[in-house]
């Protein structure tokens, strides 16, 4: 992991390639906004400078990777929802059992 931009979006290396990822299914306060800057210092401390795994799902309207990101055995994407710094993006959030799942965690 190469950069963490905001709550939700981050930078991977893979190779010599640097790619943009969304995490699937949720949505994360942006900055400036109430707890944006806690659910980035969040995602940095789960991602920053460790191996992750990356299981893509789509690409955004913006070229970014969406995916499933897991550090350490734990879906990013999950422990994010889980611990009150995201919630499940219903308009794009499609993948069942997750998205239920996702859904009660909030």
């Amino acid at each position: 992991m190469v950069k963490v931009l905001d709550g939700d979006s981050l930078r991977v290396k893979r190779g010599r390639e640097i790619i943009e990822i969304r995490l699937y299914g949720i949505d994360c306060p942006e900055w400036g906004q109430d707890y944006g800057n806690r659910a980035k210092r969040y995602t940095k401390a789960k991602t920053y400078r460790r191996t992750v795994t990356v299981e893509p799902r789509d690409v955004d309207r913006y070229g970014r990777t969406v995916a499933l990101v897991s550090s350490a055995g734990r879906l990013v994407n999950r422990e994010l929802v889980r611990d009150g710094l995201a919630w499940m993006y219903p308009k794009y959030c499609k993948e069942q059992p997750l998205c239920s799942e996702l859904k009660k965690l909030e």
